[in-house]
């Protein structure tokens, strides 16, 4: 396009691929600039390219390093979730964006007696479990909800746009079904495990830290209910929490 632009009297430069004669491609930085015959007219142009594939590849290889650093500090390096402070920042954004009349709800995901998976068998079959269950936590949640690892085998889950604490609770039971149901496949063995669960929901006050603290509460319930189990934070945790 730039080519046929004949009558322009500015310089245009652009930047682009040439496929060279061995076949390879090379990168290209052009310039175009007009030739102005003496009555004024545009006659032709003249065109200089400049090999600058050292240059893009260089530029490639640091952006490359730079979404390689921006990715390793927002997720969980075993898992591929966010980790603990992405999943805060996004749950902040889910609270000031929802909207009138809706809630948003955090599940605290704790592994049940993971102590016994990560000494009793070994540390590898311990990750391939907490793997495993990142990919079940996620492919049992909603698109738009927000799947995180706090750390260890805790791992928490934002969901939002919800009407009551009912729907929080369903997809709690379908998240703790999902992982009872089946067991995990490590190198050494099947191993089964199951999860227990705090839930908090949002009121017109709750910041992140203050549903993370209420989920946790709910969670230490749950665990000491018998586990495998899940529970919904009340009035009587929320100011245990805070205590």
């Amino acid at each position: 396009d730039a080519l046929a632009s004949t009558t322009s009297r500015e310089e245009i430069r652009i930047r682009g691929r040439l496929r060279g004669r061995d076949g390879g491609w090379l990168w290209v930085e052009s310039s175009i600039s007009p030739y102005v015959d003496s009555d004024g007219t545009v006659s032709s142009q003249v065109v200089m390219a400049r090999n600058i594939s050292d240059q893009v590849l260089a530029e490639q290889s640091a952006q490359r390093a730079l979404d390689d650093l921006a990715y390793r500090s927002s997720h969980d390096m075993l898992t591929g979730l966010r980790n603990r402070d992405q999943l805060i920042s996004d749950l902040d954004r889910r609270l000031a964006s929802r909207s009138a009349g809706t809630l948003v709800a955090v599940l605290f995901v704790d592994v049940d007696r993971f102590k016994e998976v990560n000494d009793g068998i070994s540390h590898a079959a311990g990750d391939s479990v907490l793997v495993d269950l990142a990919r079940r936590l996620q492919a049992t949640v909603r698109p738009g909800d927000i799947v995180g690892r706090l750390g260890g085998d805790e791992f928490a889950i934002v969901i939002g746009d919800l009407r009551s604490a009912v729907e929080a609770g369903r997809t709690a039971e379908r998240l703790r079904e999902t992982i009872a149901s089946r067991r995990f496949n490590t190198d050494e063995s099947q191993v089964h495990c199951t999860v227990s669960i705090g839930i908090a929901v949002s009121n017109r006050t709750s910041t992140a830290q203050s549903l993370l603290s209420e989920a946790d509460a709910a969670l230490y319930k749950a665990k000491g209910g018998g586990r495998d189990r899940w529970e919904v934070a009340d009035d009587a945790m929320r100011a245990e929490a805070v205590r």
